[in-house]
């Protein structure tokens, strides 16, 4: 899986109530998950839905959306994270 740091701020630019996002790739039973964690504060949960079809339509590929209170989200600067194990 390869996805590049500017197609995580596509999403977000897609969604103006979006304030912070970051691309978390893990793994579950040796398949990699990705799950775009975002801030987006006074939003409808809904929007978690528009979210992942902006993903599926921007990455071209399945993941998920996880609204998140936006202090969760470090201030590092990293637009994914790689939360794999390879243990």
């Amino acid at each position: 899986m390869f996805v590049h740091p500017s197609g995580v701020m596509q999403i977000a630019g897609r969604h103006p109530e979006i304030i912070k996002a970051r691309l978390v790739i893990s793994s579950e039973d040796n398949n990699d998950v990705m799950t775009l964690k975002f801030a987006a504060p006074g939003a409808d949960p809904s929007l978690t839905d528009v979210v992942e079809d902006s993903i599926q339509t921007v990455l071209k590929l399945r993941g998920s959306a996880e609204l998140v209170e936006a202090d969760s989200l470090p201030d590092d600067g990293l637009a994914i994270e790689d939360a794999r194990s390879y243990e």
